[in-house]
């Protein structure tokens, strides 16, 4: 799939989408996201002005947060969230960032495992 960013916002809002569709297709019923734009989250909070490249995906995603019994959006910066700090270092032979095949690589499975029991992660240089 062939994104046209045209900037950081509308790529975060863009893994956002299948990141909520992933949670549901794994049976979530109560999700909450964390996102390291405070502009995103304002976008879908409904605040600030979106762009109109932005409008599809927010679409997108009010009507995804419909089918889940409880969501919520919060900012984070991005050194707290180790699971998206490796999702990101992902690389293909392309030099393009890409998620890891399902299931999650034992790697990530263990930073969340580490999440849920609220041990801290500190980023390395």
């Amino acid at each position: 799939m062939l994104f046209l960013v045209s900037s950081i916002n509308i790529l975060e809002l863009k893994g956002l989408v299948p990141g909520v569709q992933l949670v549901i297709n794994y049976k979530a019923a109560r999700v909450w996201s964390e996102c390291d734009s405070t502009t995103v989250v304002a976008w879908v909070s409904g605040r600030g002005c979106p762009p109109w490249t932005a409008l599809r995906d927010l679409c997108n995603l009010q009507i995804l947060v419909t089918s889940l019994l409880q969501w919520r959006i919060t900012h984070t910066y991005r050194e707290g969230n180790k699971a998206v700090d490796l999702l990101a270092a992902y690389q293909s032979p392309m030099g393009d960032s890409i998620f890891p095949p399902t299931p999650l690589g034992e790697d990530l499975q263990l930073i969340i495992q580490n999440d849920r029991m609220g041990k801290e992660y500190v980023r390395g240089d």
